[in-house]
C-alpha cells in the first residue's frame, strides 16, 4: 500500500486537534510522544501529562529517530502508549493544542502509529510542523466520515 504524505495546513485549534485524533482511531493503535535528553525535566505540568497517561504506557525507548525527526550525536526518551477510546479522552481533557506538546512543560512529537509500527499522524511541534503519512483508501474515509480533518489536508508534491 503506497502512502502519500499530506500536510495539515491552516489553523489548528482544540477542536480540529479533538477531530484528527478521532480521524486517527480507525487506522492506529499506538501513539509515541517524545522526552529530549538536552530540555529539562521535571516540570509539573510535564509530570501532570506523563502521570494522566501512564495507565496506557507501554514501552519507553531510547533513539535518534521516531516519526519525522532523526537526531545526530543524541538521543531521546520515546515513550509509547495505548492509543484507544480512553486515551483519546486524557488527551481531550489535557486541553493542549496539537502544537502545543513542547518542552518544558510537555512531551514533544506527538505521533500516531497504526498497529505494524508505522507513521499514520506524525507532528513536529518545535517545528510548527504536522502530516499525515496515507494511502488513497484511507483518505477517501477521512474524507467521508471526517470532512472537517479531510479540509486541512494539503497534498505534499
Amino acid at each position: 500500500m503506497k502512502h502519500v504524505i499530506y500536510s495539515v495546513q491552516g489553523p489548528i485549534g482544540l477542536e480540529e486537534f479533538h477531530k484528527l485524533l478521532e480521524a486517527s482511531a480507525p487506522f492506529c493503535s499506538t501513539m509515541n510522544v517524545v522526552l529530549r535528553n538536552h530540555h529539562p525535566h521535571g516540570s509539573p505540568v510535564l509530570e501532570g501529562i506523563l502521570q494522566q497517561l501512564k495507565p496506557f504506557f507501554i514501552k519507553e525507548v531510547e533513539q535518534s529517530i521516531w516519526p519525522g525527526t532523526i537526531v545526530y550525536n543524541e538521543t531521546a526518551r520515546v515513550l509509547y502508549y495505548r492509543f484507544d477510546h480512553e486515551t483519546r479522552v486524557v488527551l481531550k481533557k489535557l486541553g493542549i493544542g496539537l502544537l502545543d506538546w513542547l518542552a518544558p512543560d510537555a512531551p514533544e512529537g506527538l505521533s500516531l502509529l497504526r498497529a505494524d509500527g508505522s507513521p499514520f499522524f506524525v507532528s513536529i511541534s518545535h517545528e510548527e510542523d504536522c502530516y499525515f503519512k496515507i494511502a488513497d483508501e484511507e483518505l477517501e474515509l477521512i474524507k467521508i466520515n471526517y470532512p472537517q480533518v479531510h479540509a486541512l489536508l494539503s497534498a505534499d508534491l
